[in-house]
């Protein structure tokens, strides 16, 4: 498995350090970030759609696994998903066609890192 960039792991890693929350709590904000961003692509052609939904589906596969993952790994659940809902990584999400693409790399280092897929 290939380790995250140096841009992308900096902020991956200070997510790993933050409480956790519900997984209630974040699932609703892989929504709501998800539904801004289609809201934007639809206006604006810029944001890749099938990307997001993509994403959000990842996202609510690493979630359901949740039950039962050591409070490690739902570090890492909770690290990766953060990173998504948080717009403003090295990309911003909705600003460029590539914003997505380093969610898109945390999403599956944390997937592949738990054996868990997002087919």
């Amino acid at each position: 498995m290939t380790e995250l960039r140096t841009e992308v792991h900096e902020l991956f890693h200070q997510f790993m350090t933050d409480d956790l929350e519900s997984p209630e709590a974040l699932r609703a904000g892989v929504a709501a970030h998800a539904a801004q961003g289609r809201a934007l692509g639809a206006r604006s052609g810029s944001v890749d759609l099938w990307l997001i939904g993509h994403l959000e589906r990842s996202c609510a596969r690493l979630l359901d696994a949740w039950p039962g993952l050591s409070d490690d790994d739902r570090h890492l659940v909770q690290a990766a998903v953060r990173y998504f809902v948080w717009q403003e990584d090295e990309e911003d999400d909705f600003s460029s066609v590539v914003g997505l693409d380093d969610d898109l790399e945390v999403v599956e280092h944390v997937a592949g890192r738990l054996g868990i897929s997002l087919e």
